[in-house]
């Protein structure tokens, strides 16, 4: 298991008896520990194998447990973005496709995830369950908390610099935002030839559990994905859980795996139909001009929180999953 993947994280913080063993994703490289931790696998009823860590369904089997793989997505699509690393690519496809046909149970991130692998891959649609990956709420709910900045309007957007996170037309849709309106951009990079609009700041570093508080602390809506990859029609980015945690806005286009939680209440209002800037910029125009309709979004979002997103609603469904296979 890798405990950077947040439902590892969340399975292992919510297990009160002790119940799950830990094994290290460097099993897959049969590093040290291997032979000393044979003895718990062998005790143990049934293996759960987190993603990235594929590769050990292979080397697991001859324990004849039965495996759960928590895969959430393939592999493979790490690399949907690049045109130059072609061996990579299969590489992943192959894992993907052996690891999803060897393991009884394929844990993913969505409904549409399931429906993607068993299309793609020939996987049995009885073997794929939905288990959303959440976030750590033990990652700030042990930090002091901040209170809400009424001004100015921040608009917080998280991301990588590529096209499926959609940052250019970020930079675009600042110049049609209203005077009081600011823009915050959280990245691992940003290309040093793009016109950066004087309504834009930039943090270009790790930011730490208390400053991610901070930011959503100041922040008045939070943006989602904006390019027209096909993968996001299935997937759910982490920042989105983040936002429904915070309570902050959360502004996404009508992505299919995204929209059973955006029905109830004013949570509709947060849907994008198009991704052309203007039409983003009038829409945060529009939202930051009414205080009332935020704040009643900001209480519908704590709702869908608790009640699909939460550690302990994961942490449930999660071990149900589990036990009734």
């Amino acid at each position: 298991m890798d405990p950077s993947y947040s439902r590892t994280a969340i399975l292992m913080n919510q297990d009160p008896n002790g119940e799950i063993c830990m094994v290290s994703s460097s099993l897959i490289y049969f590093k040290t520990g291997f032979y000393s931790l044979i003895n718990k696998i062998i005790d143990a009823d049934r293996i759960i194998i987190s993603s990235p860590c594929q590769l050990l369904v292979f080397q697991l089997l001859i324990f004849r447990r039965k495996i759960i793989l928590d895969a959430g997505w393939p592999l493979s699509d790490s690399n949907l973005d690049s045109s130059k690393r072609t061996f990579r690519k299969i590489k992943n496809l192959v894992i993907d496709y052996f690891s999803f046909q060897l393991s009884p149970v394929i844990l993913t991130e969505s409904t549409q995830q399931s429906e993607y692998i068993s299309s793609k891959f020939g996987v049995k649609s009885t073997k794929l369950k939905v288990s959303f990956t959440g976030v750590l709420e033990k990652r700030f709910s042990e930090i002091k908390k901040i209170e809400r900045r009424k001004k100015p309007k921040i608009v917080l957007f998280r991301g990588k610099n590529n096209d499926e996170a959609g940052i250019s037309k970020i930079l675009i849709l600042a110049k049609y935002l209203d005077q009081d309106i600011k823009v915050l951009i959280v990245s691992n990079r940003i290309c040093r030839n793009w016109e950066i609009p004087s309504n834009v700041d930039i943090v270009e570093e790790f930011i730490s559990d208390q400053k991610i508080r901070e930011i959503y602390a100041e922040a008045s809506i939070s943006i989602g994905q904006l390019g027209n990859s096909e993968r996001l029609s299935r997937t759910i980015p982490h920042k989105f859980f983040e936002s429904f945690y915070f309570g902050v806005p959360y502004l996404t286009p009508n992505y299919p795996s995204l929209m059973q939680f955006m029905k109830e209440g004013e949570l509709p209002k947060l849907i994008l139909y198009s991704t052309e800037p203007k039409y983003i910029a009038d829409s945060i125009n529009r939202l930051l001009r009414n205080e009332k309709i935020l704040r009643t979004i900001e209480l519908d979002m704590r709702k869908q929180y608790q009640k699909h997103m939460s550690n302990q609603n994961i942490f449930t469904h999660y071990s149900l999953k589990i036990l009734e296979n």
